[in-house]
């Protein structure tokens, strides 16, 4: 009511001039410099704002709206305000267009404004550097240049000031959608002092992790984008009960490129994806075994690579022995000197086929990126001692021939048949029933012959299609008793499972380069090929925690049998 009052008795404010305008921070900005741009519409009230174009900048703020009226001797005035922040990601000079409102049934449009963006340097060597860009820097760097696919990245981002630091906050950061990540809980937060263009500044790691790139190529990661909280200068006369404000400004590194390179061609046959460096311990059981008994023994792998990538190695042993799949049992990461450090203990079960010495030893092929070469360690070689265990099915088999030796056998005479049971219809049954089943038991033999002389790669080819149709029906049945990440994840497993099992790849070859060729040498239409891999590129964050780009539960399952069906 007092507003009104205030209104209806100063006509001059019915008078006052409606305008609609644009400020912005600054005009010239530091490359991956943050700046606000504010459109204002004062002494109206405006509908249906339409912002310019930012294409050529990140938008990591905003829009936020604000009002506000004043009255000042009398004189009343209001405005209207749309507020964003920008990033400035590349150097240039740059236009933004103009915004528009509809104020008082009529349109109106504010002026165009250029923005110029500039390498930090430059900033400093003319003179004009700003308090945000020169007394904060926010800074990423990695430990090396080149990576490959599976190798540890430390990634650390420091920032550098001259000005207590009050708060952080982080505003915008990149997803890190092509690695595997690994946050560090712990690492130095010491100070340190460095002088960049003759200016000292404190720099201390305010954030660091390890990243896993799971395959080559070149990536760039957006900057991090962060609020940084500094004493703001006092606007008069400082006292002694005067308190301390605080200003907010915003930082933001710059983009960083990783190089990540393919791994060489000569890949050993014992390589199992493993890149980084590796060390092995053997824990072995008891030696003395007989045929009755299990061999089993433990190795311990020691690295730093990413352990998402390797499978198990297999042992060395003779091919009498009866090999079960090494068994995992247990996977641990840990922070230890600055990396993620994995260690994996791995159980293997061997059943002797017969009595004798024999050697088991296990190799492991890892790539050596600072080397970059293939080293080959090794456990320990065992050697087991088997004895015979006990046969009792043989021993009363030959106790059954001594038996007979002591019967007389009697002559055969020969007689006429009179009955009729021969010709009864219980005796053709019997009859038919044993030619029959000596048909099938020469088929079965001329079918298991015939799958000897297939290789167990071939048998692995062959069984690879009905093993991943039953696993993913069975993975349907259990779909409501999993939650979407764990779905996700066993269908992808199921799935590349697959393609390595169908097109004989090693699990450290199977990426979106090579995996086309694959497919070509198996004779895979081209349609399909493209099929295939889409399909595998979209399975790709999966692996790392995200979701198939555009897949329901059951979308993904069926498209898993269609590809299936097809190669």
């Amino acid at each position: 009511m007092i507003f009104f009052l205030i209104v209806l008795g100063n006509p001059q404010e019915i008078r006052a001039q409606v305008t609609f305008t644009v400020q912005v921070s600054d005009h010239r900005v530091v490359q991956n410099g943050v700046f606000d741009i504010q459109f204002e519409l004062t002494n109206a009230q405006g509908s249906n704002f339409e912002p310019p174009s930012f294409a050529d900048f990140k938008v990591v703020g905003g829009p936020s709206r604000g009002q506000s009226t004043s009255i000042i001797n009398g004189e009343v005035s209001s405005s209207q305000t749309y507020s964003y922040s920008l990033l400035a990601t590349k150097k240039g000079k740059f236009m933004i267009g103009r915004a528009s409102i509809v104020a008082g049934g009529k349109k109106m449009t504010t002026a165009p404004t250029v923005i110029e963006v500039v390498q930090g340097k430059e900033l400093v060597q003319k003179g004009n550097e700003s308090q945000s860009s020169g007394d904060v820097m926010l800074v990423a760097e990695t430990d090396k240049k080149d990576y490959y696919p599976g190798e540890q990245i430390i990634l650390n981002y420091r920032l550098l000031f001259t000005q207590n630091i009050q708060s952080l906050d982080i505003l915008s950061e990149d997803d890190y959608a092509d690695f595997y990540v690994q946050n560090f809980a712990d690492f130095s937060k010491q100070p340190a002092i460095e002088r960049i263009n003759g200016k000292e500044y404190t720099s201390r790691i305010i954030k660091s992790l390890a990243l896993f790139p799971h395959q080559s190529g070149s990536f760039e990661l957006d900057p991090l984008l962060m609020s940084v909280g500094i004493n703001a200068p006092f606007s008069g006369i400082q006292g002694f009960f005067t308190m301390r404000r605080m200003q907010d400004i915003r930082v933001a590194s710059d983009s960083l490129t990783i190089n990540v390179l393919p791994l060489p061609a000569n890949v050993p046959a014992t390589f199992r994806g493993a890149v980084g460096q590796y060390t092995l311990k053997t824990h072995p059981g008891s030696l003395d075994i007989t045929t009755d008994d299990a061999l089993t023994f433990e190795i311990e792998l020691h690295g730093n690579g990413d352990a998402k990538r390797w499978d198990p190695p297999s042992a060395v042993i003779d091919t009498s022995f009866e090999r079960y799949d090494p068994k995992i049992l247990d996977d641990q990461q840990t922070e230890s000197g600055g990396v993620i450090d994995h260690r994996r203990s791995i159980e293997y079960q061997l059943i002797p086929g017969k009595a004798g010495q024999f050697s088991v030893y296990v190799p492991f092929t890892y790539f050596d990126p600072d080397q970059k070469r293939f080293i080959t360690i090794s456990s320990d070689t065992l050697h087991i001692n088997v004895a015979q265990g006990t046969s009792a099915g043989r021993n009363k088999a030959i106790a059954d021939d001594d038996e007979m030796d002591k019967f007389e056998i009697q002559p055969v005479r020969n007689g006429i048949i009179s009955d009729l049971y021969w010709k009864s219809w219980p005796h053709l049954f019997l009859f038919g029933l044993l030619v029959t089943g000596s048909c099938w038991a020469l088929i079965f033999t001329a079918k298991t012959k015939k799958e000897e002389r297939i290789s167990r790669t071939e048998k692995i080819k062959n069984a690879a299609a009905t093993n991943a149709v039953l696993q993913l029906d069975e993975l349907i049945h259990h779909s409501t008793a999993l939650d979407s990440k764990a779905f996700f994840e066993k269908a992808t497993e199921i799935y590349y499972r697959f393609l390595c099992e169908r097109l004989v790849i090693p699990p450290s070859e199977l990426d979106d380069a090579r995996l086309p060729g694959y497919l070509q040498r198996a004779g895979v239409p081209d349609e399909t090929i493209d099929r295939v891999n889409r399909f595998y590129t979209a399975c790709l964050p999966v692996r790392y925690g995200g979701a198939p780009a555009g897949y329901s539960r059951e979308e993904m399952v069926e498209e898993c049998k269609g590809i299936i069906g097809k190669i």
